[in-house]
C-alpha cells in the first residue's frame, strides 16, 4: 500500500485543526462551537452475524508525542527515514505465520520493487527493522530479538475490516522481534505509564475501561505508531473476543461486550465542546447490517456524501451508510452526554446479505482465541491495525462545517 492508502483514516486526523477552524467560520446554527482534539477516544466493535462472533476494543490514540509521549527524536528519525508504514507492538499470538506463544515487534515497510525477489526483500527489510528495534525496546523496556521477515501478500481482512493496509497490507513487509509473551493487563499497565500522559491517565474515560478490558481472558494490546505525511499517528489499543455473541435479531450491547456496566468520557474534553473524540463504532461484516437501535437513530442530513448529524448537541446512533440503506456500519455520538448506562446503549443486527453461512469467517480456519467466526488474520488486523474510525471526527466536523455553509475540506 502506498501513501495513499494509508493515508485514508489516518490523514484525516492530522488535518482536524483545519478542519475544526473552517468549521468554526460558518455561521452560527447552534449555542456552542465544536471543536476537535488530538487525543481521540474510541470503542470499536466489529461484529459477524453469520459466525454469531464480535470483537470489541478500545482504542487510545493521538498525533501529539505530548499526549502519548514518544521520544521527538525516535518521532524524527521515523519520519525523515520515510521508508517505515508502521511500528506495532502487541502481545497477539500469531502476529505473523510462523510466530507462537510470543509478543512482537513488528517494524514494516513498504515493498520495494528495487529490492528484488523475496529474498533481497527480506534483507532489505530486516536491516531497516534492525535500525529502529533498539529504540521501540528502550521507549517501552522491552528486549525484542530478530525472529523473521515477513512478507504480506493478502488484502482480504484489510477490506473486510476498513483498515489502512500498513500493519499487513499487500506488499508490506514486516521485520517481526519476538520477546516472552505477557498478560495484556500487565502490559497494557506497564504501556499506559510509560506512554500515556499523566493528564491522559488522570483524566479517566475509555482509560478506565480499557484497564477493565485488558483483564479479560482473551484481550490483547497493541501499540501503533503509524506515519503521514509530516506526523505520527499513535495508538494503544485493547481488542477483547466474544463468541455467540452476534446472533441476528438479538441486541448487541458495546458496553456489555467491554465488561463495562458505565462509559463515561474523558475529563480531558470537560474544558469545551468535543462531541467527535468519543464515539463508539460498530462495524457489520460479512453482508449483515444495524437493523435497529438504542437510543434510536439521529436525524442526519446528507453532505457531500457523507451522513452529519443534524443536531451535534443530541446523542444517539448514526448511519454511515447511504441514505436508504441498512447500515452495516453505525456511530454512536455522545452529544452533550458526559456518560452512557449498559442496557441504554445497544445495537440489533439483521441477518447478513445470502442468508446463513455468508459471514466473512466461514472456512477461514480461524485464530485462537478468536472464535470460528473470524480468521487468524482478520484477528490480528483487528486487534493491530488502524481501522477507519480513526478519522472519524475529522470525517464529522468537515460534514458539520459544509453543512453550515463554511465550504472547506
Amino acid at each position: 500500500m502506498g501513501g495513499g492508502a494509508r493515508g485514508g483514516a489516518v490523514a484525516a486526523v492530522a488535518v482536524a485543526a483545519g478542519l475544526a477552524v473552517a468549521a468554526a467560520a460558518g455561521q452560527a446554527a447552534w449555542a456552542q462551537e465544536p471543536q476537535i482534539a488530538t487525543f481521540q477516544e474510541t470503542v470499536q466493535v466489529i461484529a459477524d452475524p453469520a459466525g454469531g462472533g464480535a470483537s470489541a476494543s478500545i482504542v487510545l490514540q493521538s498525533t501529539s508525542p505530548q499526549e502519548i509521549r514518544v521520544p521527538a527524536a525516535l518521532e524524527s528519525r521515523i519520519l525523515e527515514d520515510g521508508r517505515i508504514t508502521a511500528i506495532v507492538v502487541t502481545n497477539e499470538d500469531g502476529c505473523v505465520l510462523g510466530v507462537r506463544g510470543e509478543s512482537c515487534v513488528m517494524i514494516n515497510t513498504e515493498r520495494d520493487p528495487e529490492w528484488g525477489g523475496i529474498e533481497g526483500t527480506q534483507e532489505r527489510a530486516s536491516a531497516i527493522g534492525r535500525e529502529f528495534v533498539g529504540a521501540v525496546n528502550e521507549l517501552l523496556d522491552v528486549d525484542a530479538r530478530y525472529h523473521s521477515t515477513f512478507v504480506h501478500h493478502r488484502d482480504e481482512a484489510n477490506v473486510a475490516l476498513d483498515t489502512s493496509g500498513a500493519v499487513s497490507g499487500r506488499n508490506t513487509v514486516s521485520a517481526v522481534f519476538t520477546m516472552p509473551m505477557e498478560a495484556t493487563d500487565s502490559m497494557y499497565a506497564k504501556a499506559s505509564a510509560l506512554l500515556l500522559s499523566r493528564q491522559i491517565r488522570e483524566a479517566g474515560g475509555f482509560y478506565d475501561a480499557a484497564a477493565a478490558l485488558s483483564s479479560s481472558e482473551s484481550a490483547k494490546m497493541s501499540f501503533s505508531m503509524i506515519p503521514h505525511g509530516t506526523g505520527i499517528l499513535y495508538q494503544l489499543k485493547i481488542t477483547a473476543y466474544h463468541e455467540d455473541a452476534a446472533a441476528p435479531g438479538e441486541a448487541l450491547r458495546p458496553l456489555e461486550l467491554l465488561g463495562a456496566g458505565e462509559l463515561s468520557r474523558s475529563d480531558h474534553f470537560s474544558d469545551g465542546f468535543y462531541p467527535f473524540n468519543s464515539i463508539v463504532r460498530v462495524q457489520v461484516l460479512g453482508g449483515g447490517a444495524v437493523s435497529g437501535a438504542e437510543p434510536p437513530f439521529v436525524e442526519s442530513r446528507t453532505v457531500d456524501g457523507m451522513q452529519v448529524p443534524a443536531d451535534i448537541g443530541g446523542s444517539g446512533w448514526l448511519s454511515a451508510s447511504e441514505p436508504g440503506q441498512p447500515p452495516a456500519e453505525a456511530v454512536f455520538l455522545f452529544g452533550d452526554l458526559q456518560s452512557v448506562r449498559d442496557g441504554r446503549l445497544s445495537v440489533t443486527l439483521a441477518p447478513p446479505a445470502g442468508g446463513e453461512g455468508a459471514g466473512a469467517g466461514e472456512g477461514a480456519g480461524a485464530g485462537e482465541g478468536a472464535g470460528d467466526w473470524i480468521s487468524h488474520e482478520q484477528a490480528i488486523v483487528a486487534a493491530v491495525a488502524i481501522a477507519g474510525a480513526g478519522g472519524a471526527a475529522a470525517f464529522f466536523l468537515r460534514g458539520y462545517g459544509r453543512a453550515r455553509g463554511s465550504g472547506s475540506d
